[in-house]
């Protein structure tokens, strides 16, 4: 849809997902200028999306050696209460966490989040 006052019209009539060529458009600009800002700060964010209204971030990391969200079970893993790991990427396999995974060098992992701006793994951590 091009016009922004279409998009409440066509909820009237059912339409769940109303496609505006300026959200993409700005969706695919922010996830370049994100992607070139993170690779000159040597980032681990691999991937950005927003979903629901802007309102949640949906990012892909790899999990840098080093990092202090390595080999910690998850249950244990002190992350953000506005963060979830909804998978981790395992050598090309996905696993859906629980409480006992835990993160591995190298593996990709996507967050979930209404907390902006995250730009590494771990500004999923508390404090």
């Amino acid at each position: 849809m091009s016009e922004a006052h279409f998009v409440d019209m066509a909820t009237t009539f059912g339409l769940d997902a109303p496609i505006q060529p300026q959200t993409i458009i700005a969706e695919q600009v922010l996830q370049h200028v994100r992607g070139m800002e993170n690779s000159t700060h040597d980032s681990g964010v691999e991937l950005l999306s927003r979903v629901m209204d802007e309102q949640v971030e949906v990012l892909e990391f790899i999990a840098k050696k080093g990092s202090p969200c390595l080999e910690i079970p998850l249950s244990i893993l002190e992350l953000r209460e506005e963060t979830l790991i909804a998978a981790i990427i395992r050598k090309g396999t996905c696993i859906i966490p629980n409480g006992n995974n835990t993160i591995h060098a190298g593996d990709r992992v996507l967050a979930v989040t209404t907390r902006p701006g995250m730009t590494c793994l771990e500004d999923i951590l508390r404090g």
